[in-house]
């Protein structure tokens, strides 16, 4: 574990550097060594090189346990590696849980970092979880082993992304369980070839299949999480809509509009929010896993654009509701009656709620308008047998009879 606590003193005539300089002008890593306030602010450290700063504090304490048994010790390269964890945490968050190879230079970490006070105290967010790895210094003489790695690395990055609250940390720690087990399995190698074979075959054989059961996880919380984003997105475009209404309403009170108290901006405010929860129940009816859904969207798009989504579902709907109530007041569908006086609003807001509802059926509607709008084009001009001029049926452009 990074917090670990070493308890190590010092030997009589051993130098307490903090940081190892081979050359005598760099550090750990070939980052600078500390001269005081001139030294440059090169960012918080990577998990590599925090790897790697263990890694040698580490094999320095080994050295010195097996010369100094039983004396007190000092760790030179101690601080240094407390230093480097300590401005890698400032920047990932804490490490909650950790595995560090006793032979290599290699470990895979997860990192916990708290929500900002507005997202913790207001929008009820939890801390986000990240998954660290640095292995190839393990791994690079293990091909099956570094592929499965690679594995636990993409699909970590996957549900890092994708996923929140409990479950990305479920999914997180998940994958730090097989990446544990591969970096376990690497630090008790055989030394014989045929062995190391068998071991990595072994050790696929094992991880494979708990990665695709890992990874049908994720697919089915990234699924349930898209879709909740898409409803929220739908309430937001709602509450616009709303709002919208709303603030027209209140410019025209203060401007003492007559058009206020008109039936007709009643029906067209009532029709726009009508056509906005239409398509909120759709979705949601869609949505329903007790039959086949036929709601479909990719959660790897980003929460942001799935919210989007759900947003501009909203204005459709209301823009259908709009556009029918336009043909129906102006008179475009006449096998429809509109019925007159109180009962009217309510006779536009089952309208709209079902263009809302059904694209389809909206479209059909529209439809009738279409045909209304669009002329029907003119028959051809048959030929006559006994040279008398042709007959020809319809107006003519000029509004004359033919006849005549």
């Amino acid at each position: 574990m990074a917090d670990e606590t070493l308890t190590t003193h010092a030997e009589d005539g051993i130098a307490t550097g903090d940081v190892v300089t081979p050359h005598g002008s760099e550090g750990v890593l070939g980052r600078p060594a500390a001269h005081g306030k001139d030294q440059p602010d090169l960012g918080p450290p990577s998990f590599a090189e925090l790897v790697w700063a263990h890694y040698l504090w580490r094999r320095q304490l080994q050295e010195l346990e097996t010369r100094q048994a039983r004396r007190e010790l000092h760790v030179p390269l101690e601080a240094a590696y407390r230093r480097r964890l300590a401005a890698f945490e400032r920047f990932n968050g804490r490490i909650v849980d950790a595995y560090w190879c006793r032979s290599e230079a290699s470990a895979v970490a997860i990192t916990a970092k708290p929500a900002k006070p507005f997202a913790r105290n207001v929008m009820r967010r939890s801390s986000t979880m990240r998954f660290h790895s640095a292995t190839d210094w393990k791994t690079a003489r293990s091909p099956v082993i570094a592929t499965l790695m690679q594995d636990c690395e993409t699909l970590a990055i996957r549900a890092g992304e994708v996923l929140n609250g409990t479950s990305q940390r479920i999914a997180i720690r998940w994958i730090m369980s097989v990446a544990s087990f591969l970096l376990a399995r690497c630090d008790m190698e055989p030394p014989r070839t045929q062995d190391k074979r068998r071991a990595s075959t072994q050790a696929r054989a094992h991880v494979a299949p708990e990665l695709r059961v890992i990874e049908n996880y994720y697919l089915q919380a990234a699924t349930k999480r898209a879709r909740m984003v898409y409803v929220w997105g739908m309430v937001q475009g709602i509450i616009a809509i709303s709002a919208l209404i709303a603030a027209v309403g209140v410019y025209m009170a203060i401007e003492s509009r007559p058009t206020l108290h008109d039936p007709s901006a009643q029906q067209l405010a009532a029709t726009l929010a009508a056509g906005a929860v239409g398509a909120l129940i759709s979705v949601l009816l869609r949505m329903d896993e007790r039959r086949t859904s036929t709601f479909k969207i990719d959660a790897e798009i980003g929460g942001r654009a799935v919210r989007r989504l759900g947003l501009f579902r909203t204005t459709v709907g209301a823009i259908l509701a709009t556009a029918v109530f336009f043909a129906l007041k102006a008179g475009l569908l006449q096998q429809i009656t509109i019925p007159q006086g109180p009962r009217a609003i309510y006779f536009f807001l089952v309208v709209a709620f079902l263009a809302g509802f059904s694209e389809r059926w909206a479209q059909i509607v529209l439809g009738g308008a279409e045909g209304v709008l669009t002329p029907m084009p003119q028959q051809q001009a048959a030929p006559s047998t006994d040279g008398a001029p042709p007959h020809i049926t319809g107006t003519p452009g000029n509004g004359t009879d033919p006849a005549t």
